[in-house]
């Protein structure tokens, strides 16, 4: 009995620490709530807040409306200027009412990447400054339409990273070498078949469309891309004759099954990969416009790996993106292909010929003779080449300046001929001001 009593009484002193504990735990329970209560109500307020700063925004867009409305417009230039900005306050209005109880992630996928176009080529590092200036000749010619990538396996120098930044480039690093195992003395690397991965990451990215280009391609022009709604799957402009193209353009146009065949003269690919279409025309890959989503969807990428891997082991290698994609287009629906003029890709101009389609085109392919070939500026015939040679050399020009700092080196025991004459030469190549050499310990030391 007794020792009944003492467990009892252990048992009633745990009994009084466990009501002590629970009394504190009601007590925490309670402060939690409170804080909770209080947290809801900041979201609460913080939910009025954002509420009456939308509503006041709304309000003084419409005051800029009604005051705008009442402008006298003196001139047509001024009437075309209120005009613009009459539609970019309304675009706003109708933005705030359709964002207002939008997510900030939503938001940002809308406003940048909805309304706007991926622009990529799949290249290596010895194309990146190449293509740093072709990109700023879209951007040039249609500001604040574009967004610019490179899709790569290589790692920028420091110096790629500040030209290409200074272009407005984003890099996006994958490495599809085994996807699209090249051969020996193939003409061209594995990057060219990159492009076909391009729309399935626009895609995630949020972009409906994106264009891929060549970084030998030169935008001559403002791009009206209302048609690219239409394109089902890729779009492109359609292959001429190039042997005919010299005597008559504008040409006789190639289907994808001609030019298929024409590189596989003794070979029946009908047998090989199944009946052909052949109404379907040919579509240059220099530049091609993609639909994102249905590309994503139609599993383009992996449909493209598939065939250059067959091609290979039927022996009847496809070498080149052209070739590949024509094979595609000859073996799929043609309702998915969208077949726009050369002059959205135009690589007929040939060195020997004076041909005058300068304001025609809106697009140049520098296939024959590269836009960075400077030294063959006075030595080429035609116009055309000569026109982009030299606006490609000046934007070029313009990306040096913004992305580095050009310096030169004296000697400190006096003067060096080949050194003293740097800043004359960079003067006369560049129009960049030379006054006084670096420290060889400087950072990104040109020359």
């Amino acid at each position: 009995i007794s020792k009944m009593l003492d467990k009892i009484k252990v048992l009633e002193a745990e009994k009084t620490n466990l009501s002590a504990l629970v009394t504190n735990l009601h007590k925490e329970i309670s402060k939690l709530s409170s804080e909770l209560s209080l947290k809801n109500s900041e979201i609460l307020n913080i939910g009025s807040i954002k509420s009456k700063l939308v509503s006041e925004l709304s309000t003084r867009v419409n005051d800029l409306l009604e005051e705008s409305e009442k402008l006298n417009i003196k001139n047509k230039d001024l009437a075309e200027k209120d005009l613009n900005n009459h539609i970019v306050i309304k675009r706003l209005c109708e933005k705030i009412a359709s964002l207002e109880n939008t997510k900030p992630v939503e938001i940002e996928r809308i406003t940048s990447k909805k309304e706007r176009i991926a622009v990529f080529t799949s290249i290596n590092s010895g194309y990146f400054e190449h293509a740093a200036t072709c990109f700023k000749s879209y951007r040039l010619k249609n500001p604040n339409k574009f967004d610019f990538y490179i899709i790569t396996k290589d790692k920028p120098t420091d110096r790629q990273k500040n030209i290409c930044a200074s272009a407005g480039i984003k890099f996006i690093f994958d490495d599809l070498s085994n996807e699209f195992s090249i051969g020996p003395k193939w003409p061209y690397p594995s990057e060219c078949f990159w492009i076909f991965k391009g729309p399935q990451i626009f895609a995630d990215m949020g972009y409906d469309y994106s264009i891929s280009v060549d970084a030998d391609t030169y935008c001559n022009a403002e791009l009206d891309l209302e048609w690219i709604k239409e394109v089902k799957l890729i779009g492109g402009a359609y292959r001429l004759d190039v042997a005919s193209v010299k005597s008559d353009f504008p040409s006789k146009k190639l289907t994808a099954a001609q030019f298929v065949t024409a590189a596989n003269k003794n070979e029946n690919l009908e047998q090989k990969f199944g009946k052909f279409n052949h109404s379907s025309l040919s579509i240059n890959s220099g530049v091609l416009f993609y639909n994102n989503n249905a590309c994503k969807e139609f599993d383009l990428h992996k449909k493209m790996v598939e065939l250059f891997r067959k091609s290979k082991l039927l022996n009847v290698p496809r070498k080149g993106d052209d070739s590949l994609l024509s094979l595609f287009i000859t073996l799929n629906d043609p309702k998915l292909f969208t077949t726009v003029g050369p002059e959205w890709n135009y690589y007929y101009s040939f060195p020997e010929i004076e041909e005058r389609v300068l304001e025609h085109v809106k697009i140049f392919h520098m296939i024959k003779v590269k836009p960075w070939r400077i030294d063959l500026l006075f030595s080429v015939q035609n116009i055309n080449i000569r026109n982009v040679i030299e606006s490609w050399h000046k934007i070029q020009t313009s990306i040096m300046k913004e992305s580095h700092s050009v310096w030169w080196f004296r000697p400190n025991k006096g003067y060096n001929f080949g050194d003293e004459i740097t800043p004359w030469l960079l003067k006369k190549m560049y129009d960049v001001d030379l006054t006084e050499p670096c420290n060889l310990a400087d950072p990104d030391v040109l020359l």
